[in-house]
C-alpha cells in the first residue's frame, strides 16, 4: 500500500512540474495511426467489418501556449461487408478527407489536455454489389462539423498524443458517423 501512495505521489509531481517543460509555442507537423471505427445503422451486426486502420498527418500552429490551429489530412481505411444478408448486398465504403480545428490546450508540467472543434471535408465512396453480379458507385463529398480531446506529453519540441475525435461527415444513410482513436507524434519547429 505504502508503494502506491509513493508512485500516485510521483505521478503528481511530475504531471505539477513545470521545470524546463514550457510549451513550444510555433509551427508544428506530425502524423498519427490508430483506429477508425463506422458503426452501421440497419444493425448487421458480426458480419459487418467497421473497423479500419486510421493514418493521418497534422500540421499546425500554436501561437500562444492555451491556443492552437491545427489542420490534417486522414485516411480511414475502407469498411466492408463481404457477405449478402435480408438488410443489405456486399458493399466497401472508403473515407478519407481533411479538417481544421481550433485547439484548447491546457497545459499541466510537461502535460497538455486539449480539446479542440472545427469543420471537416470528407469524401465517401461506397461500392455496392448488385443482384445480377454487377457494382453500383457512389460518392459523397461534403463539409461537416468534427471534435475531439486528447492529452499530450511535451519534451521540448517533441510531443507525443492521445486522442478521440468524432467526425460527423455524411458518409451515406446507412453508416453512422465515424469515431476515431490515434497515437501521434509532433515536431515544433
Amino acid at each position: 500500500m505504502r508503494r502506491l501512495h509513493l508512485l500516485m505521489a510521483g505521478a503528481l509531481a511530475c504531471l505539477t512540474s513545470n521545470v524546463g517543460y514550457a510549451a513550444e509555442d510555433g509551427i508544428y507537423i506530425g502524423a498519427a495511426v490508430g483506429q477508425a471505427v463506422t458503426d452501421d445503422t440497419i444493425g448487421l451486426g458480426e458480419i459487418y467489418d467497421d473497423t479500419d486502420q486510421l493514418e493521418k498527418f497534422i500540421v499546425g500552429w500554436r501561437p500562444i501556449d492555451w491556443f492552437a490551429v491545427e489542420a490534417s489530412y486522414f485516411d480511414l481505411g475502407a469498411v466492408t461487408m463481404d457477405q449478402t444478408v435480408p438488410a443489405a448486398a456486399p458493399f466497401r465504403l472508403e473515407q478519407d478527407g481533411w479538417n481544421v480545428f481550433a485547439m484548447g490546450l491546457w497545459e499541466i508540467g510537461a502535460v497538455d489536455i486539449f480539446a479542440k472543434g472545427g469543420i471537416v471535408n470528407s469524401d465517401a465512396d461506397l461500392t455496392q454489389s448488385g443482384s445480377g453480379g454487377g457494382q453500383a458507385s457512389s460518392v459523397d463529398e461534403d463539409t461537416d462539423f468534427g471534435w475531439g480531446v486528447g492529452v499530450q506529453f511535451r519534451f521540448k519540441r517533441i510531443a507525443t498524443r492521445i486522442e478521440w475525435e468524432k467526425l460527423t461527415i455524411s458518409n451515406g444513410e446507412r453508416f453512422d458517423y465515424p469515431e476515431l482513436v490515434s497515437l501521434g507524434i509532433t515536431w515544433t519547429f
